[in-house]
């Protein structure tokens, strides 16, 4: 499975691929707010997401434990439940 999170750093906006491991660095890349939300929806599956990101300019390799990095909540479809 693929994962996709976005973050706060320093006050600007990132997006990440895969779970970020404790204590390591993880590679973050520089989104506008949307960004990530329109290339999942705009993709035809994950590599084109990656793609999406990678080619947006600035890349950055930040601690995990830094406390500038803040995790934004998941922004996931709900799904419909009937009773």
């Amino acid at each position: 499975m693929s994962v996709f999170l976005e973050c706060e750093y320093k006050g600007r906006r990132y997006a990440g691929l895969d779970l970020p491991a404790d204590g390591a660095f993880h590679e973050l890349y520089a989104v506008r707010e949307g960004q990530l939300r329109d290339a999942l929806v705009a993709g035809s599956g994950p590599a084109d997401v990656a793609k999406a990101l990678r080619a947006g300019g600035e890349v950055l390799s930040v601690a995990v434990g830094d406390r500038e990095l803040r995790f934004l909540r998941p922004r996931c479809p709900r799904r419909r439940t009937t009773d």
